[in-house]
């Protein structure tokens, strides 16, 4: 089972634009299993309504490039370092 999700996981990343990547990080960030496929369902329906504009998928390639979005970073609250911002 366990070579089976990472099959799956190998498939989105490889096929995944920077954002979805950026997603697929935060999404395996989360504490339990049922979260992390809550969260990647998330992701999936948010998907299907619209796709990243030019500006934001340039915006996850530099989080990508950084290094930055990390579990650890996620712990402390900095959300800002995977490219997550407040909604007014």
């Amino acid at each position: 089972m366990l070579r089976f999700l990472f099959l799956i996981a190998l498939t989105v990343t490889a096929c995944a634009d920077p954002c979805e990547q950026v997603a697929q990080t935060i999404c395996d960030c989360e504490d339990s299993d049922a979260e992390r496929l809550s969260c990647l369902s998330e992701v999936d329906a948010a998907k299907a309504i619209s796709s990243p504009s030019d500006e934001q998928l340039a915006a996850c390639d530099a989080v990508i490039a950084a290094g930055s979005c990390t579990c650890d970073a996620l712990t402390r609250g900095d959300r800002a370092a995977c490219g997550v911002t407040e909604q007014p």
